[in-house]
């Protein structure tokens, strides 16, 4: 069932923000006259097509984006090159369809010419008569006929393109226009991540930092038995607290040096009462979670998952016996060890699991930059608990702005690392396949957790789009940077082979992704 959930909820998200980000080309597109022929969600095989107008709208095989198609923003074809014979459909004395192949019996009753000369492109002026065919009919007589600016050519039964005259054309338009019908795709992008963080924002609300009254309580956590949501923490270990941040101040120096159990003084209607807690360690480095109810045993509580220990086969209830051949006699000694081991390098642990000792070789942890990345220390202490959420009218847009920037940010610190950081590479990319698993798991955490991923994801898009590489946005802008700055334009042959190689090289990213992803997904990587 959360395959279906997770694969309705994919389908919804990436179509959403394909939509968004093709619809900002389309719109400024058209605006600026461009013919656009196709308008498409997916690449590859078309599944369904339909046209209104002048533009083709279809939905593609393979979720990986999407485009559309804009008159001479690729190499225009000359329709008629080559040509001899076509049959013509002729209407208020103008040819409004050309059969390039004469012999199509869909149209056989249509008359079949000689061609002595034409033009379908014409001039900036844009003459209603510019457009023509120069012909010698079945009898022989030498007709020219104006051909219509929005006349349709036809290839085939599947194939029918509109002529783009000389101002329909991509290239002909402003410097300006053009511009603008590119960004506006990435722009829409972040637009939309903006609006799905204003509902984030609206619902979960903003932190009250200023109090130490708690929200809510994780499932589990060390006060999970014992603290009631609402109940206003007034001190830790004999120090008062009175903001949130005195709560981190007094907890954080745990992470160095851990101390089995701490009282927690909560008021709670009007009555001050007293908890004695077990402080949780996370071991972010490696993956592993404390058991906190057991104090005389080193017993693993809990996993994160794909974390390195449980790719390893470390598994929850396992008792850590060595790390390293050194005997581990307390919590204590793996605080200290992966404080110090910050090197990203490998361990073996011994563990005792149902009366039988085992080894389990870990090939490595994160390194001290990528827990930096992801804003975590090596070894963290947590009790369960999270400040108070309300809405706030002025924090709202501030909110909302502040999501959208850590997610901007959370892209450029993962390139950095990729070319930075040998623990990191091409591979741990996620493609379509890992971002459906990732969707699938946040379907099931509620709408608002799947509202604020899809935001994650469209900032991704627009950022990824704007990236200097061909056959991207990012890489068209840089060609039209080139003619801002030269006042030449450059080769359509030039760019349209640097576009293809690109989309060529994407394309084989893409596998590796996408079978990265794969065996992610049946436990083999």
């Amino acid at each position: 069932m959360t395959y279906l959930i997770g694969a309705i909820a994919f389908i919804f998200i990436l179509g959403l923000i394909i939509l968004v980000h093709e619809a900002g080309h389309f719109f400024f597109a058209k605006r600026a006259g461009i013919l656009c022929h196709e308008f498409s969600l997916g690449m590859g095989p078309v599944i369904w097509q339909t046209k209104k107008g002048e533009t083709n709208y279809s939905i593609r095989a393979i979720p990986i984006g999407g485009f559309v198609s804009m008159a001479g923003e690729e190499l225009e074809a000359d329709h008629l090159k080559g040509k001899t014979e076509v049959r013509i459909d002729i209407e208020n004395k103008k040819i409004v369809r050309i059969v390039l192949d004469p012999d199509l019996k869909e149209f056989e009753n249509l008359p079949k010419v000689s061609i002595i000369n034409y033009d379908l492109y014409g001039t900036k002026e844009a003459k209603d008569d510019e457009l023509f065919i120069r012909y010698r009919d079945e009898e022989g007589n030498e007709i020219k006929t104006t051909v219509a600016r929005d006349a349709i050519v036809i290839y085939n039964q599947k194939q029918r393109y509109q002529i783009a005259p000389y101002d329909r054309n991509f290239n002909n338009k402003p410097l300006w226009a053009r511009f603008k019908s590119i960004v506006a795709g990435p722009l829409m992008n972040f637009a939309l991540a903006i609006v799905l963080f204003l509902i984030v924002s609206a619902v979960i609300g903003t932190p009250n930092y200023d109090s130490t009254e708690v929200d809510k309580i994780t499932p589990n956590a060390p006060v999970y038995e014992k603290l009631k949501d609402y109940d206003k923490i007034v001190a830790i270990d004999n120090r008062p607290v009175s903001r949130w941040e005195d709560i981190s101040t007094v907890l954080n120096p745990l992470s160095k040096n851990y101390k089995s159990t701490i009282e927690i003084i909560v008021e709670r209607n009007g009555e001050r009462i007293s908890y004695l807690i077990n402080p949780e360690i996370h071991f972010y480095s490696v993956g592993i979670v404390s058991d906190y109810k057991t104090l005389d045993k080193i017993i693993v509580g809990n996993l994160f998952k794909d974390s390195h220990a449980d790719k390893a086969g470390v598994k929850i209830g396992d008792e850590i016996l060595k790390i390293n051949g050194i005997e581990v006699a307390s919590w204590q000694q793996l605080v200290d060890y992966f404080n110090t081991n910050t090197n990203g390098l490998g361990l073996t642990l011994e563990v005792k699991r149902e009366g039988e000792v085992k080894t389990i070789e870990i090939d490595q942890t994160w390194n001290k930059e990528i827990l930096e990345y992801q804003d975590l220390e090596p070894v963290d202490v947590k009790i369960g608990i999270s400040p108070q959420y309300t809405f706030n009218i002025s924090k709202w847009i501030p909110d909302t702005l502040k999501r959208t920037g850590s997610a901007f940010m959370l892209i450029i610190n993962s390139l950095k690392l990729i070319f930075s950081n040998d623990q990191v590479g091409i591979g741990d990319l996620s493609g379509p396949i890992g971002i459906f698993d990732i969707t699938r798991q946040y379907a099931t955490q509620g709408l608002i957790t799947l509202i604020n991923w899809a935001a994650i994801l469209s900032v991704n898009v627009g950022f990824l789009n704007l990236l200097p590489l061909p056959a991207l946005d990012g890489g068209r802008l840089i060609f039209l940077g080139y003619e801002a700055v030269t006042r030449k334009k450059p080769s359509a042959r030039v760019e349209n082979f640097v576009h293809m190689i690109g989309f060529i090289l994407l394309m084989g990213l893409f596998v590796i992704v996408a079978w990265n992803d794969i065996l992610r997904l049946i436990g083999l990587k």
